[in-house]
C-alpha cells in the first residue's frame, strides 16, 4: 500500500491543468493493516495527506469507493465473458475496465448534471480520443520492427488484445501466443471478428498466413495443438 501511495502521489504531482498542480488532501481507508501501519500514516502526513478511517465492519461509510468497486467488478466480468479471457488474466481485464471507466462521463463530476464530465477531463482538462479502442480478446498482429528481424523473417507476431496501456499514448497490451507474455506496443493490426480464447475453448484452430496467399491452420500453442 505504501508503494502504491508513493506512486499515486508522484503521478498526481506530475499532472497539471493550465499550470495549476493537483494535490491530494485526504484519503479515506478501511482499517486494513496496510493502511494503519506507522510507515503508511507517517509518509502520508509528511506529504500533507490526511488519512481517516471507516469504522470496523462499516463498509457503508466507504460508500463511494464501494460503488466504484462494484461498477468495476461488473465491467470486468463482462469483459471476461465477452472476450473469453481466462480468469488468470483478471488483472488485465480489471485494468482495462478502469481505463475505460476513466473515459466515460460521470454525473458526479459535473456541477451541472446535464453535462457529465469524464474523470480524464477532470484530471487533464480534455477528453481522450477513443478511436483507438478495440474489442478486447480479439486477434492482433503486432509489428516486428526492422531492427529486430532479418529481411526474411515475419514482419508481425500473433497475439491477443488484453488491454490498453495507460502509461503510453494509445498503447495496446498484447498477449504473445508463443511465449505467453504480455507486451505493450502501438503498431498493431486487429481482426475483431476472431476471438482466439473462445476458439481455444471450443477446440478450434486459428488461420495463420504464411508465404503469399497460402495459409495453414495452427493452434494457439507453439506445439500446434
Amino acid at each position: 500500500a505504501l508503494g502504491a501511495l508513493k506512486e499515486f502521489l508522484q503521478r498526481i504531482k506530475s499532472y497539471s491543468i493550465q499550470g495549476v498542480s493537483h494535490k491530494v488532501r485526504g484519503l479515506r481507508c478501511d482499517r486494513g493493516g496496510e493502511y494503519t501501519s506507522k510507515l503508511f500514516r507517517s509518509y502520508a502526513e509528511q506529504q500533507g495527506v490526511r488519512v481517516t478511517f471507516t469504522g470496523s465492519h462499516s463498509s457503508a461509510q466507504h460508500g463511494r469507493a464501494e460503488r466504484v468497486w462494484r461498477t468495476l467488478d461488473g465491467s470486468t466480468r463482462c469483459i471476461l465473458e465477452d472476450s473469453g479471457m481466462p480468469e488468470e488474466l483478471w488483472g488485465e481485464a480489471y485494468q482495462a475496465s478502469t481505463y475505460i471507466m476513466n473515459r466515460v462521463p460521470h454525473a458526479g463530476l459535473s456541477k451541472e448534471r446535464r453535462q457529465p464530465m469524464t474523470p480524464h477531463r477532470a484530471l487533464f482538462g480534455y477528453d481522450d480520443d477513443l478511436s483507438h479502442l478495440r474489442r478486447l480478446g480479439c486477434l492482433a498482429w503486432a509489428q516486428v520492427y526492422n531492427e529486430h528481424r532479418s529481411k526474411l523473417e515475419s514482419t508481425a507476431w500473433r497475439g491477443i488484445l488484453v488491454g490498453f496501456d495507460p502509461d503510453s499514448s494509445k498503447g495496446y497490451r498484447i498477449l504473445d501466443l508463443e511465449n505467453r507474455r504480455v507486451a505493450t506496443t502501438r503498431s498493431v493490426t486487429f481482426d475483431e471478428s476472431v476471438m482466439p480464447f473462445k476458439l481455444l475453448a471450443l477446440g478450434m484452430l486459428l488461420p495463420t498466413p504464411v508465404v503469399g496467399d497460402a495459409a495453414v491452420w495452427q493452434g494457439l500453442h507453439p506445439e500446434g495443438g
